[in-house]
């Protein structure tokens, strides 16, 4: 599933790159460690945009140790002077939480050329929890039409 509230608009050109990769890292992750049936993304901005990627998966082990994509996920954060948390949901499951400041909704966005906000957005991101969970795979995130958001 994913939500977003209606002004998402369009994002600077670092803040986009890095919400589709923090996305994409955090589906990876729950089809690859979560054995989760469903998983939510939220996009919701005001000062800064914030994500939310929850599973209802098995969650983090208390011996969990970031890997590879986790501390990607934060490292791009970083680099945009935002936070990560990844930690167990309330009821199960891991949330994965990003916090990216991109001004409001109504910022300009720092691009010479390109769609205008009032353009028509598309997400398209595929993924088969149920084959993930079966063993059978599932298939990557793909590269949205435009925009993650």
């Amino acid at each position: 599933t994913i939500e977003a509230n209606a002004c998402v608009g369009s994002l600077p050109a670092a803040a986009e790159v890095a919400a589709y990769h923090i996305v994409s890292e955090a589906l990876t992750n729950v089809v690859r460690h979560a054995a989760a049936t469903e998983c939510t993304v939220r996009l919701c901005r005001d000062d800064e945009l914030r994500i939310e990627v929850r599973d209802n998966g098995i969650g983090l082990s208390a011996a969990y140790q970031a890997g590879v994509g986790l501390r990607s996920i934060r490292e791009r954060c970083a680099e945009l002077g935002g936070t990560a948390d990844i930690r167990a949901a309330d009821g199960g499951g891991t949330r994965v939480t990003a916090r990216l400041p991109v001004g409001g909704a109504d910022a300009p966005v720092l691009a010479a050329t390109g769609p205008s906000p009032a353009d028509d957005i598309e997400v398209d991101i595929e993924v088969d929890l149920e084959a993930a969970v079966d063993g059978a795979g599932a298939t990557a995130p793909t590269t949205p039409a435009r925009s993650l958001v």
